[in-house]
C-alpha cells in the first residue's frame, strides 16, 4: 500500500477513479455487497487502509444513547510535532427506523459508532460512498450459518468499550462506585436484574446505557450521593 499513500500525498484523490482504487485494496470480508451487486466498504477496512495511508486515528464519543436513539460523533486525529491537527469529524445515529437488520436493531449504539466512525474515514481517506454500516447490510452471509448470528447477538449484548469509557469518566468525576450504582439500578428496573444484566464485572449494553442516563441526572441535578455509592472504582 506504499504506492497508495504516496499517490494520497500527492493528492491524487482528486482523480474520479480514487474511490475505485481504495475500494479494491479492500479484503473481502471488508466489503458488503447489496442485492443489486454494488460494493460498499466497511469500516474494518477503512481503519485499516486509513490509518496506515493517512497516520490518522479516530475517536468515538457518545453524544446520546437509550433504547430506541444512539447518536455518536467520530473525530478524526493526526499527530503532528506541534500539536494534533483535526482533519475532519462525522455524526451518525441509528434507531430502530433507520436500520433494516433486525439484529443491527438490537445494538443501536455501536450502530451509530460504527457509522460515525465510517464516515470520518470516507471523509479523511476523500471517498465518493457509503460505507456498509450505514446501509445496514448483512456483515455476514445469512446462509452460511444460522447459528453466527446467536454468537454475535450474545457477544453485543454487553457493554462497548465506549460505554465502559464514559461511565468511568462520569463516575470518576463524582466520585461514585459505578458498580455499585448499576446495582442499584438494576435492582429498581423490572426490566433489569443483577443476575442477568451484570456478568463477571460486566455490564449489559442495556444496564449500561441506564447507568450513563443515571450519572448524567446526577451531574444535572448536583444532588448528594448516598455515603454507600461513594468512591470511585473503575469498571
Amino acid at each position: 500500500m506504499l504506492e497508495l499513500r504516496n499517490k494520497f500525498d500527492l493528492q491524487e484523490w482528486v482523480n474520479p477513479t480514487w474511490t475505485d482504487l481504495i475500494l479494491g485494496e479492500l479484503a473481502e470480508n471488508e466489503i458488503s455487497v447489496s442485492k443489486d451487486g454494488k460494493k460498499y466498504p466497511r469500516v474494518r477496512g477503512l481503519r485499516r487502509i486509513g490509518s496506515y495511508i493517512t497516520n490518522a486515528f479516530i475517536n468515538c464519543e457518545v453524544i446520546s444513547c437509550n433504547e430506541v436513539y444512539a447518536a455518536c460523533k467520530a473525530t478524526a486525529v493526526v499527530c503532528r510535532e506541534d500539536g494534533r491537527l483535526i482533519v475532519a469529524s462525522s455524526m451518525a445515529e441509528a434507531t430502530p427506523a433507520n436500520v433494516n437488520n433486525d439484529m443491527i436493531a438490537k445494538h443501536l449504539l455501536a450502530t451509530a459508532e460504527s457509522r460515525a466512525e465510517g464516515r470520518c474515514w470516507t471523509k479523511v481517506l476523500k471517498l465518493n460512498c457509503l460505507t456498509a454500516e450505514e446501509m445496514s447490510l448483512d456483515t455476514e452471509n445469512k446462509d452460511k450459518d444460522a447459528e453466527k448470528s446467536v454468537d454475535i447477538d450474545k457477544e453485543e449484548a454487553w457493554s462497548s468499550d465506549i460505554q465502559k469509557k464514559m461511565i468511568n469518566n462520569k463516575s470518576k468525576k463524582l466520585d461514585i462506585n459505578p458498580m455499585k450504582y448499576a446495582e442499584l439500578l438494576a435492582g429498581l428496573d423490572d426490566e433489569l436484574s443483577v443476575a442477568s444484566d451484570i456478568k463477571d464485572g460486566v455490564l449489559s449494553k442495556k444496564l449500561a446505557a441506564r447507568l450513563i442516563e443515571a450519572l448524567d441526572k446526577v451531574t444535572k441535578d448536583g444532588k448528594k450521593i448516598p455515603e454507600d455509592l461513594q468512591g470511585f472504582v473503575s469498571l
